[in-house]
C-alpha cells in the first residue's frame, strides 16, 4: 500500500516483527523499552511478534510518519524497502549499514539514522525524531520519491 504524504498518518511511529535466537539484541531491546506504552501513546505501535505480510493489519501499520527499521539477523532489513514504499520515514537502527545508492541519494532528507542503544529508551528514540508536520511531510514525500526513482521494480533496485 502507498499512502499519500500529504494526507497525516493514523500512526506516528510503529513496527511489528519478529524475533529469533540468532536476531541482533536491538528488538528486544525495542520489546523492553516499548512496553505498555500503547497505553500511553495510541500513536505508536511497537510489537515483537511474527505477522503475516500483505495483511489488511500489516498495511495499516504502514500508515505512520516513522517505521522503524532495526537491524535483523544482519545489518540489513526488508523493512527498509517497505517503509519507503508505504512512505514512511525509515528509522534505521543499525550500526555501520551503508544505505544503497548512497554516492547518489540524499537520504538524510528522507531517513532518521539512530544508533542501536536507543531501542533501550522508548522516550528517548521518540524525542529523537522530529514532531513538525511540514518536516515529516517533506521527509515522507522524499521517501516516496526515492522509492519510485530507485526501488519501485526490480530493475530499479539493481541498477538504480
Amino acid at each position: 500500500a502507498h499512502f499519500n504524504p500529504s494526507i497525516p498518518p493514523k500512526f506516528f511511529l510503529t513496527f511489528r516483527g519478529g524475533m529469533n535466537q540468532v536476531a541482533h539484541t536491538t528488538r528486544a531491546d525495542l520489546e523492553k523499552s516499548f512496553k505498555g506504552f500503547e497505553k500511553t501513546r495510541s500513536d505508536v505501535w511497537v510489537a515483537i511478534a511474527p505477522f503475516a505480510k500483505d495483511t489488511p493489519a500489516y498495511w495499516a501499520m504502514m500508515n505512520t510518519s516513522y517505521a522503524l527499521v532495526p537491524r535483523g539477523h544482519g545489518r540489513w532489513s526488508y523493512r527498509f524497502g517497505e517503509s519507503l514504499g508505504a512512505c514512511a520515514i525509515p528509522v534505521v537502527m543499525s550500526d555501520g549499514w551503508a544505505l544503497p545508492f548512497a554516492n547518489i541519494i540524499k537520504w538524510g532528507e528522507a531517513v532518521v539514522r539512530l544508533r542501536q542503544t536507543i531501542a533501550k529508551n522508548a522516550t528517548e528514540l521518540l524525542e529523537a525524531l522530529p514532531t513538525d508536520p511540514a518536516i515529516i511531510r517533506r521527509m515522507r514525500e522524499k521517501a516516496c520519491a526515492i522509492h519510485s526513482e530507485f526501488f519501485a521494480t526490480e530493475q530499479k533496485r539493481a541498477f538504480g
